[in-house]
Formats: C-alpha cells, sequence, structure tokens
C-alpha cells in the first residue's frame, strides 16, 4: 500500500508495523526519543578581558588584577600577555597567570600598556589597554645571585629591585656561559646598571635597569687584567675602576668614558700588586662623593681621593665602604662588623654584624642593606643603632649597590 505524508514523501510499508511507523516519522523530522530538537552549531567563540572595579590605570609598580570571560566552550585558563610578550617583562610590567598585572619601574613609552588574554585553542584572544602613571621614583638595589642556596656549578647573575618591593626581582644578566656577573652599580638617573663580566676574559658591561639587551662598554682580553669593583661618575658620563695587573704588578684606580674609548689610571692609587695577591692588597670598592672624591678600600683600609688625584687621605680601617646619599657619612665593614661613621672616618659607631654593606637613598637616606655571611641573604637596617636587622631576601646574593 502507498502512504503519503503531508510533505508528499511516500514509503512503501506494506508490512510496517505502527511503532515502527512512529519511529521512523521521529528521525525524519530530527526528534529524539525525548521529542527534543538539535542544538544549532555554536557561533564563533570569544574573550572579554575586564579591568577591574577601581579602572584600568595603575602607577608604577603598582597592581591590576584582570579578569577573563570565554564563549564557545574556550573554558577558563587563559594566557596573559603584555604588548605581545607572553608573562610581560621589566619594560612593560609583569602579568602572572592568573592575570595579575605588576607595573613597571618606569612608565612606557606612551604610557599605555595592552593587556591581552589567549584562550585554550591558542588563537581566540580580547584584550584591554591601560594607562601607567609615574608613582613613587623607586630605590633600586642591584647585585649578584646566583640562583640558587646549594649549587655545584655557580651561575652568577645580576638582578635588580626596588628596597619597597624586595619579591619583584628582576634578572638583567643573561645566562651565558663561562661567565660571573660582579660589581653592578647603578647610575645616578637610576635608568642604567654597569657591572663587569668575568670569563675567559673580562668585560665591562651595562643594561637598562628594566631589562634588556647588555651593551659592551670595554673587553680586556689580557688575562692578567682584573677589575675589582667600579661605580658611575656623578654626572652619568663615565667610571672609576678599581684593577689589578698581575704581569705590570700594579694595582689602582682607573677613570673610563661612557664609550669605553680609554682607560687612564690614577697614578696615586697605583700601589704594589705581586702575583696571586689577595682580595684585600688591590683597591676594592671605589664610590664617588657628589663632590667628585673617591672613597675606596685597599689593604684594609678606608681610603678618600681627592677630586683632582693628587691627595690620598686614611680615614681608618675597613674592608668595604658605602657612603651616604649626603656624602656626610659612610659605613664600612670591618672583621664582619658594620660600623657608621663621619665622613672622615670620626665617632664610628657600631651597627651590626655583616658584610657588603650599601647605604640606600630611600625614605630619609638611613637605610643600610647588608649581607649576612651566616645565609647569604640580605638584611636591611637603620644607620642609628639600636635597632634590629630586617631579613630582605631569601636568595643567595652578593655584592649589594644601592640608589
Amino acid at each position: 500500500m502507498n502512504l503519503r505524508m503531508g510533505g508528499g514523501i511516500r514509503f512503501l510499508a506494506p508490512l510496517m508495523s505502527a511503532a515502527a511507523l512512529v519511529a521512523t516519522i521521529h528521525i525524519l523530522t530530527g526528534c529524539g526519543a525525548s521529542g527534543t530538537t538539535s542544538t544549532p552549531p555554536p557561533s564563533n567563540p570569544t574573550i572579554t578581558v575586564t579591568c577591574p572595579a577601581a579602572g584600568c590605570s595603575v602607577a608604577t609598580e603598582g597592581t591590576l588584577q584582570f579578569s577573563a570571560t570565554a564563549t564557545g566552550n574556550l573554558g577558563t585558563a587563559f594566557t596573559w600577555y603584555v604588548n605581545g610578550t607572553q608573562g610581560g617583562d621589566g619594560t612593560d610590567g609583569t602579568i602572572s597567570t592568573s592575570g595579575l598585572y605588576t607595573a613597571p619601574f618606569y612608565p612606557p613609552t606612551g604610557g599605555s600598556e595592552t593587556v591581552k588574554a589567549v584562550g585554550s585553542d591558542g588563537t581566540t584572544s580580547g584584550s584591554v589597554t591601560i594607562t601607567v602613571t609615574q608613582g613613587p621614583t623607586p630605590t633600586f638595589l642591584a647585585f649578584t645571585n646566583d640562583g640558587c642556596s646549594a649549587c655545584t656549578t655557580y651561575i652568577e647573575r645580576i638582578f635588580v629591585f626596588d628596597v619597597a618591593h624586595p619579591d619583584v626581582q628582576y634578572q638583567l644578566s643573561p645566562n651565558d656561559t663561562p661567565s660571573q656577573d660582579l660589581y653592578s652599580t647603578i647610575s645616578p638617573d637610576k635608568r642604567t646598571v654597569a657591572y663587569i663580566k668575568q670569563g675567559t676574559t673580562e668585560w665591562l658591561m651595562t643594561v637598562p635597569v628594566e631589562g634588556g639587551t647588555p651593551t659592551v662598554v670595554k673587553n680586556w682580553t689580557d688575562t692578567h687584567f682584573m677589575p675589582n669593583g667600579l661605580d658611575w661618575n656623578p654626572a652619568g658620563t663615565g667610571f672609576v675602576i678599581a684593577y689589578m695587573d698581575t704581569t705590570l704588578g700594579v694595582c689602582g684606580l682607573a677613570t673610563m668614558p661612557l664609550d669605553g674609548s680609554s682607560f687612564t689610571p690614577i697614578a696615586i692609587t697605583d700601589i704594589s700588586c705581586p702575583a696571586n695577591s689577595t682580595i684585600n692588597s688591590p683597591p676594592v670598592s671605589p664610590r664617588y662623593l657628589s663632590d667628585g672624591r673617591i672613597i675606596y678600600t685597599v689593604s684594609q683600609e678606608t681610603v678618600i681621593l681627592s677630586a683632582d688625584g693628587q691627595t690620598r687621605t686614611s680615614i681608618g680601617n675597613g674592608w668595604e665602604v658605602s657612603p651616604s646619599p649626603d656624602g656626610t657619612k659612610i659605613v664600612t665593614d670591618y672583621k664582619e662588623q658594620l660600623a657608621v661613621a663621619n665622613i672622615d672616618g670620626t665617632n664610628p659607631q657600631t651597627i651590626a654584624s655583616g658584610i657588603y654593606p650599601a647605604w640606600c637613598d630611600g625614605g630619609n637616606g638611613n637605610t643600610i642593606v647588608f649581607e649576612n655571611p651566616a645565609d647569604y641573604h640580605f638584611y636591611l637596617v637603620s644607620a642609628g643603632s639600636g635597632q634590629s636587622p630586617q631579613q630582605l631576601t631569601t636568595v643567595t646574593s652578593y655584592f649589594p649597590y644601592c640608589r
């Protein structure tokens, strides 16, 4: 028998039961056993990035917690970018896997950043533009970190952080080997870090405080030459470098312009420097005062060199020395004891046990960071006596320089 449906569909079903007929109709009309209709294909997936309630603006070193929502079965896991860099960087700021953005030390060029979230498909994304304004000027601490607490092979690199935010640290020197990066020093404008790279030969390098590719200022290819510290001059146009030359048999201080075009020893600082001399024999830790004088230590003695390089004055004992920002006081370490004294060495006062002191200019200018030889961590103490030091870092660290 012929069976006609309303749409003109004809079945030849001479032996079809009623139940089979109903099932066939369901299949042809797109209905399931429950009678529900099929789901239409999903629309194109989207991601929306939302600024926090406070808005899309943040001061330098501040934080913003971003959120993202997705459609199209992308889930809730996102990969975060700042200006096209996954996780961000020191120049544009960093962002965590949960969308917490930390602004950089200084506002970026143009003052704005793009924060982007990418979905699980690796393609779909959403973004938002934020504004970064200048907050308080950082008090930078540059230092050497060996990267671990129990290494058999040291990988010593330069790091930097703001003393007010020691948990946010940036690595400035790359992980190339063989290399030990030491004696970091910060420019007067707080934008550049210089350091000594020791490997098969010696290099003087500079790198922006936010990070980037280091620049070679000078490469000493003679293997008998060794720098033992440096500092920027007050104008930020060059350096004073402590050095030893075991072939020539001299140690001393020398000046060098920022382009590395010359190396000029300061004759009055040359001293006998026999082969295999110890670190206490050559000058170390040269530091400029704002008036152009240079303070350093040599043979466990703290010395001030006049601005014209003609007069050398001993002001007491010391292994390392750091002047206060106003140039009126110094802090020295001698036999693992930190002492604050007047700039001429008078009225020394012991403030803590430690080594490698660095006088900071943050706050009231009375903050000193130093290394604890018991755990190789940095601690912070007031220049006034009677206060207990506070732990600043939890990584193995050396040679702090604060500005």
